[in-house]
């Protein structure tokens, strides 16, 4: 029940997961650049789950290696570099591996 009610408050028209994580494991077993993989799943993700913007950092040797995002406005130098900072922080020093973050548009109250 709860589960209906958030999909229908957050996704607006429902996605079926298991067709999307089909998707996803074709796409991680039958591409082989690590680049397109990331490009490809972050498409994927968007189209299916309605995102406007998309990012996903990689990070090792407690740095980040790649970092990419798909649709909306790109973020400026010191919006992607806090970003970033955020991400290096939060995978080396807490036990989270994933960080979402929504920007929801401002309205008057």
């Amino acid at each position: 029940q709860i589960e209906k009610i958030t999909e229908s408050v957050f996704y607006r028209k429902s996605y079926n997961r298991q067709k999307l994580l089909e998707k996803l494991t074709h796409i991680m077993a039958s591409t082989l650049e690590l680049e397109e993989v990331i490009r490809q799943v972050l498409t994927q993700v968007q189209e299916s789950l309605k995102i406007t913007r998309l990012s996903v950092a990689l990070i090792d040797d407690h740095r980040v290696k790649l970092a990419k995002s798909i649709g909306g406005q790109p973020p400026q130098e010191p919006e992607r570099q806090a970003m970033l900072q955020l991400a290096e922080y939060v995978f080396n020093e807490t036990e989270q591996k994933v960080i979402m973050l929504e920007e929801m548009p401002e309205s008057p109250l």
